[in-house]
């Protein structure tokens, strides 16, 4: 921060094993002499990444939210090298409405195990590169917030959030609208817990290779993530529309509360289900439409890409918070879709949740 209207960030890497230099680097322009982690947003923001990931993550490698996450399980051989510039407005209102309004400029090089090949002719494409116009609306209502020094948390309450995305591509060779959406809300029981339900659904508009498709967001490593399905391995499966429910109840003692002994723990129990259903146009389909991409076949060393069949895919779990005030461990179990490679029937997840 430089002062109350400039803020500036930004990091540089080395990776050892590629020898590629990576980095980022953001600066906002506060119009209300407000840090941009506080509350109400009014600036603008402008950003440059160069980095690595595997695809349908968010710079997952870059932004580990706790140390089980540099632990992976199975096969993890697709990733991903970014270049982006972003320039965006953020905007907050008293009502808790917002809006970020933004360009983007996306270049995206496969690496390793991961190839982008022409489903036509077979040849090989470098990098993939497009521009989007994005809009993302965002309400809140009677929402509370715990501003800390560099970060804001919502305070969960009965009122649903809503979020809406739409993507809209700029010139370049494909042309396409991405929409999504996200209703979150909390539902309270009385002495029984409470129970968070999403609803989430999206929609592409448009002919487009699988790299620009919904890609389900997964998880391979040992840290749970509650917005990723976490019995699914990277880049399984994508979709160009989707529909899907995450169901969380936390008991928050109600059950083992009862079992002598345990109950001094103070331990809390939770049960959870995510469902995804979705799939591709015939437009969208490599084995039905030319000029796209093929879709990853597995190998030895990575697991394939697919599309989700009639029935959505399903897992489910059930684990215990609250160990030693801060550790969280959740059992998953894959439902279906368990014959194909690589797919994982049960996975155990950690995380750190402290309660005070």
């Amino acid at each position: 921060m430089l002062d109350s209207t400039f803020y500036f960030e930004g990091y540089v890497a080395y990776g050892t094993k590629d020898h590629r230099v990576k980095g980022s680097a953001i600066a906002y322009l506060s119009l209300n002499k407000t840090a941009p982690y506080r509350f109400p947003n009014n600036y603008f923001k402008v950003s440059y990444l160069y980095d690595v990931d595997v695809p349908g993550h968010t710079f997952s490698v870059t932004n580990r939210a706790t140390a089980f996450s540099s632990f992976q399980t199975g096969k993890t051989n697709y990733w991903l090298y970014s270049r982006i510039f972003e320039l965006q407005y953020f905007r907050d209102f008293e009502n808790h409405f917002s809006y970020i309004l933004g360009y983007k400029n996306w270049q995206q090089t496969p690496a390793a195990a991961l190839v982008y090949q022409k489903n036509d002719d077979g040849s090989l494409v470098n990098n993939l590169t497009t521009s989007e116009l994005n809009l993302h609306l965002r309400y809140a209502p009677h929402e509370e917030l715990i501003q800390g020094s560099r970060t804001r948390h919502s305070i969960h309450n009965p009122y649903p959030i809503y979020d809406l995305l739409i993507n809209r591509s700029l010139g370049g060779k494909y042309a396409y609208t991405d929409f999504g959406i996200n209703i979150y809300k909390r539902f309270y029981l009385s002495q029984a817990g409470f129970t968070d339900v999403t609803l989430l659904g999206g929609y592409v508009l448009g002919k487009v290779p699988f790299p620009l498709l919904n890609i389900s967001p997964a998880n391979q490593s040992l840290a749970y993530k509650r917005d990723a399905y976490n019995a699914l391995n990277y880049l399984e499966f994508v979709s160009d529309h989707y529909l899907g429910l995450n169901l969380t109840h936390t008991f928050n003692g109600f059950l083992l509360n009862k079992v002598p002994l345990i109950k001094h723990l103070k331990w809390r129990e939770f049960i959870s289900a995510k469902i995804l259903y979705g799939g591709l146009r015939a437009e969208n389909d490599p084995t039905q439409s030319t000029g796209l991409y093929r879709l990853p076949a597995a190998t030895k060393s990575s697991n394939g890409t697919y599309t989700l069949g009639s029935a959505p895919y399903v897992e489910v779990g059930a684990g215990i918070a609250n160990i030693f005030k801060f550790l969280r461990i959740d059992l998953i179990r894959r439902c279906n879709y368990l014959d194909q490679p690589g797919a994982r029937v049960f996975s155990i997840k950690f995380s750190f949740q402290p309660e005070f």
